[in-house]
């Protein structure tokens, strides 16, 4: 069931970015070395020369995004080796799903979701790392790959929130959902 027919619009205005300048934009980018090393004995674990990620980011948050995020072979052209291709990845489906299952109520408004949405991302605001594009052991209870997208709306507070729904393996070995807010004012 499609939830933007019922509505006119559900209500996605920019927050965090501006109409006509990419998200990408918004930040200063540097391209830099990840590198990890054993503890034991110094050894590289892991190296990925030349990740491009925002200047602010920790050398740590650089570690984990090149060496558990990135798709594609070490050392081959394949291989991604920026935030901006991971982010485009993960939005660019979360945004596709919610196009083609009517969440949106036009393309305006998808534009809105997935330039908030990736701004958020580069700039660590909010991180998707059990989003099933990016995982890729994480399944739905049905074994689906995707998650759900619900429209919340908070009356009281003039709100609405796009909930987004992934099913996450914990530590523990349990599947959970695992709910991600948009939230949009009204």
């Amino acid at each position: 069931m499609a939830i933007a027919p019922e509505r006119t619009q559900i209500g996605l205005r920019r927050f965090f970015t501006e109409e006509g300048t990419h998200p990408y934009d918004q930040v200063v980018w540097e391209r830099r070395d990840a590198r990890i090393t054993n503890y034991k004995d110094g050894s590289v674990a892991f190296e990925q020369l030349g990740v491009e990620v925002p200047a602010s980011w920790s050398l740590n948050a650089t570690n984990i995004l090149a060496q558990k995020y990135f798709r594609g072979t070490l050392g081959t052209p394949e291989r991604e080796w920026s935030l901006k291709q991971v982010a485009d990845r993960v939005v660019d489906t979360i945004t596709a799903w919610g196009v083609k299952d009517g969440y949106f109520a036009d393309e305006h408004e998808a534009a809105i979701f997935s330039d908030e949405l990736k701004y958020l991302v580069i700039t660590q605001r909010a991180a998707l790392g059990g989003a099933p594009v990016i995982g890729p052991r994480i399944r739905s209870a049905a074994g689906s790959r995707r998650g759900r997208m619900r429209l919340v709306n908070q009356p009281e507070s003039g709100t609405s929130s796009i909930v987004l729904t992934f099913f996450a393996r914990t530590f523990d070995g349990v599947i959970r959902d695992v709910p991600n807010r948009l939230n949009a004012r009204s």
